[in-house]
C-alpha cells in the first residue's frame, strides 16, 4: 500500500468519524461509547479497566487505552470524556485551524493555534507539530492520520476489518463502514479507493 493510498483512505475514514470514544456518551445512554462502556463495565462501579474494556474490544490496546485514559488513573470513568462544549468534531477542528492560518501561508504556528484553540499548550502543539518545524500544516496532519490507520491495522494485513476500525475509531458504524468498504469484501483498504 502506498502512503498516498493510505493517507486518502485514512482521511476518508476519520472523516466518517466526528469525535472519539467518550464524547458520544454525553448524548445520553443511546451512544455507542455508552453501550460499550456499559457493557464492559460488568461490576457497575462506573469506572472500566483495561482487562474489562478488552474483552469488550479485544482490538484495544495498552497505548490507546492510556489514551483515552485523559486522567491518568489507569481506569475509564466519565472524569476521561472530553469536557462538554469543547473543540468539537473533526471537522469543526479542520475548520477552525483553516482559519487559525490568519496570514494565509499554509501554516499554523502557536500563537494562530492559540486565538483558535485557547486550552492548547504548547506540550500538545508539540506533539502535532510531526516535523518539528515550529508550525502544523497538512503533512503534519497526514502522519497523524497514517499513524491511525497502521493503528488500526492491527495484524498489519493492509486491510482494517470493522473491529479493527472500532478500537482506534470508536464511533465508526457498521453503516459507515459499509459506505467506506465500496468494493464490498468487508475490510478497508486500497482498492475501496479505487471504486
Amino acid at each position: 500500500m502506498n502512503t498516498k493510498t493510505l493517507i486518502g483512505l485514512t482521511i476518508a475514514v476519520l472523516l466518517a468519524v466526528a469525535m472519539p470514544l467518550w464524547a458520544q456518551g454525553q448524548q445520553g445512554n443511546g451512544g455507542r461509547a455508552a453501550q460499550i462502556f456499559k457493557q464492559a463495565d460488568t461490576n457497575n462501579d462506573g469506572k472500566v479497566t483495561y482487562d474489562e474494556l478488552k474483552v469488550v474490544l479485544p482490538g484495544m490496546t495498552p497505548e490507546r487505552f492510556k489514551q483515552l485514559d485523559r486522567n491518568g488513573d489507569g481506569v475509564l470513568t466519565k472524569e476521561d470524556r472530553p469536557a462538554a462544549g469543547g473543540m468539537g468534531g473533526l471537522r469543526e477542528k479542520l475548520a477552525r485551524l483553516k482559519q487559525a492560518d490568519t496570514n494565509g501561508d499554509g501554516k499554523v504556528t502557536f500563537e494562530e493555534a492559540q486565538v483558535a484553540f485557547p486550552n492548547i499548550t504548547q506540550e500538545r502543539f508539540n506533539q502535532l507539530d510531526r516535523n518539528g518545524d515550529g508550525a502544523l500544516t497538512r503533512e503534519d496532519f497526514r502522519q497523524i492520520l497514517v499513524e491511525k490507520f497502521k493503528q488500526a491495522d492491527t495484524n498489519g494485513d493492509g486491510k482494517v476489518s470493522l473491529e479493527e476500525a472500532q478500537v482506534v475509531f470508536p464511533r465508526m458504524t457498521a453503516e459507515r463502514f459499509n459506505k467506506l468498504d465500496r468494493n464490498g469484501d468487508g475490510f478497508l483498504s486500497p482498492e475501496d479507493r479505487n471504486q
